[in-house]
C-alpha cells in the first residue's frame, strides 16, 4: 500500500517538474530499477519513500506541523530521514521571516522529537558501552563519507571482492553523477535531500563489505530518477536503461 501511494505521489511530483508523460516515464524506470523488488518486500524502502514524499510536499505547501509529523515518521522508519532537516530549514528560510513563526518551531520540534525517539530506541538495543549508532555485530562504525567510498575503491583494486561490491560501487558513483548532472534541473530542496541522504549513507562503513546495501538504499534517492526519465527521451539511452535494468532486476 505504501508503495502504491508513493508511486502516485512520484507521478504527481515528476509531472510538475516536466509533464504527465515524463512523470509516468520516470516512474516506469523506477519500477524497472534493479532493486525495485524491495518495494514489494518486508523492508523499509516503501514506507520511508512514502513518508519522505509526504514530508517534502508538506514543506512545499508551508504546512510545517504536517511536515514535522512526516519527518518524524520518516526518521523513525530509518535514520536517513534526518536528511529532511536541511531542505526543511531551506524552505523555512524562504518562508520569511526565518524561524520567526510559531509554525516553524512547531514543525522542527515534532521532527526533532522523531530524531530523539530514534536514538532512544537504538540505545535500548545496544549493550555495554556501545554507542546508539554502532553495530558491533556487523563490524560497522561511523567515518567521514569519503573514507567509505575510498575503502570501496581500494577493495575493488585489491581484487578481493564479489559482484555485489562492484554493483554497489557503480550505484553510488552513478547517483553522485546524477546529482551533479541534474542539480539545475531539479528543485534545490530535493537536491539537498539527495545530497544529505548520500552523506548519511556513506558515513557508515562495514569492514566486511564496502558500501553494503547501497543498491537497495538508492531506491530512496527518488529525485535523481527524474534525470533518468529525461535521458530516456533518446531512443538509444532508453534501450540501454530498459535492457540493463530488466536484466539486473531478474539477476538480483
Amino acid at each position: 500500500l505504501a508503495t502504491l501511494y508513493a508511486l502516485k505521489l512520484m507521478v504527481d511530483l515528476f509531472s510538475q517538474w516536466g509533464n504527465v508523460t515524463s512523470g509516468k516515464q520516470t516512474v516506469a524506470y523506477y519500477l524497472l530499477y534493479p532493486t525495485s523488488f524491495f518495494l514489494f518486500s518486508a523492508y523499509t524502502e516503501s514506507l520511508f519513500l512514502m513518508t519522505t514524499l509526504l514530508a517534502l510536499r508538506s514543506m512545499k505547501n508551508r504546512s510545517w506541523a504536517w511536515a514535522g509529523f512526516w519527518v518524524f515518521c520518516a526518521i523513525t522508519t530509518r535514520l536517513q530521514g534526518a536528511a529532511l532537516f536541511i531542505p526543511m530549514l531551506y524552505l523555512m528560510w524562504q518562508d520569511q521571516p526565518f524561524l520567526r513563526k510559531l509554525q516553524h518551531w512547531a514543525g522542527l520540534a515534532i521532527a526533532g522529537t522523531g530524531f530523539l525517539f530514534y536514538i532512544f530506541l537504538r540505545s535500548t538495543q545496544v549493550s555495554g558501552n556501545a554507542l546508539p549508532f554502532s553495530e558491533p555485530a556487523w563490524r560497522a562504525k561511523l567515518v567521514p563519507p569519503w573514507e567509505t567510498y575510498l575503502y570501496a575503491v581500494r577493495t575493488l583494486l585489491s581484487g578481493d571482492f564479489n559482484h555485489i561490491d562492484l554493483l554497489n560501487w557503480v550505484v553510488v558513483t552513478f547517483f553522485i553523477l546524477l546529482l551533479i548532472i541534474g542539480w539545475k534541473q531539479i528543485p534545490i530542496e530535493y537536491n539537498l535531500y539527495t545530497a544529505c541522504s548520500l552523506l548519511i549513507m556513506l558515513i557508515r562503513i562495514v569492514e566486511t563489505q564496502p558500501l553494503i546495501s547501497m543498491s537497495r538504499y538508492s531506491l530512496t534517492l527518488f529525485p535523481s530518477f527524474f534525470i533518468l526519465g529525461l535521458a530516456g527521451n533518446h531512443p538509444w539511452r532508453r534501450r540501454i536503461l530498459i535492457y540493463s535494468f530488466i536484466a539486473l532486476n531478474m539477476f538480483l
